[in-house]
Order: structure tokens, then sequence, then C-alpha cells
């Protein structure tokens, strides 16, 4: 006999790929996720092109070898930002838990960053911080989408 919480967790349905119950909640944080993971991109993206010119009117007095030191740092730390909300706009999207979690301990990581740097955006990559915590419960709880014939038997 199938027990009622067997039931209702799943593991005896095929709903073709997709979990019936996704909460209003449920969705509102994973799409503000993921348009913060976008909107975050899209203008680490646009920068690539510009990095040079930023850096030549932040440094008028600096060496070429100091403004050369400094689009290396400035072009690799925003290849290293597209690639982890890649990952992000990737995991959210998909709903992958592994994915999601790597990004959330990433936002983390910006969190401890922000806060030993005095940045004045703390406020909204904390509240992101939680909210991407929240969507990897979420996802965890959820169990991800079920794929495939399960039986009874």
């Amino acid at each position: 006999m199938v027990h009622l919480k067997q039931f209702l967790s799943n593991q005896y349905l095929n709903f073709g790929d997709k979990l019936p119950s996704r909460s209003t909640t449920f969705v509102i944080i994973k799409y503000l996720v993921f348009a913060f993971v976008c909107l975050i991109l899209t203008a680490s993206v646009v920068l690539v092109p510009f990095a040079p010119k930023l850096i030549a009117d932040l440094e008028p007095h600096a060496t070429p070898e100091q403004l050369a030191a400094y689009r290396t740092e400035l072009l690799f730390g925003l290849v290293i930002i597209i690639i982890f909300f890649s990952i992000g706009a990737y995991g959210v999207y998909k709903e992958h838990f592994c994915m999601a979690t790597a990004f959330a301990i990433f936002m983390l990581f910006l969190l401890v960053g922000s806060v030993a740097d005095d940045f004045n955006g703390i406020v909204i990559i904390s509240i992101f911080s939680v909210l991407t915590i929240t969507f990897c419960a979420m996802v965890k709880k959820n169990g991800g989408p079920v794929s495939g014939q399960i039986s009874a038997a």
C-alpha cells in the first residue's frame, strides 16, 4: 500500500518533467534572482570593451606599466564575474541545485568582500545573497523536476 506521504512526495507519479506544485513565492524568487543575475551579467559584458578607456580615465598620472597591470586586473575580474554569473543564471533558470548552490556561495563571498571593503551596495548584495540561499533551499525541498517513468512495483 502506498502511504499518503510517499504519494504526495511525487515518488509514484509522473507529471511530465514538471512538478505539480510550484508556489508563487518560489516563482517570484526564481525570476527575481534570475533578473538580478542577468542584469549584472549584461552590465559586465558591456563593460569589457570599455575597460581600457575606464582605466585611462581613472589613472591619468600612472605609468604605462601600471595602466597595463590595471587593465589586466580589470579584465580578469570581469571575466571571473561573467563566468560565475553565467553559472548562476543557468543554475537559477534550470533550477539546478548544485549550480545554484555554487552561485549562492559566490554571492556569500561577494557579501563578505563588500563588508570588508565598506562597499556602498552591501544592502543589495545581502538581499540577493539571502534570496539565492532561499532559492537553493526551495529547489532542494522540491527535489527538482521529476523525469522518467516511476513505477509503484
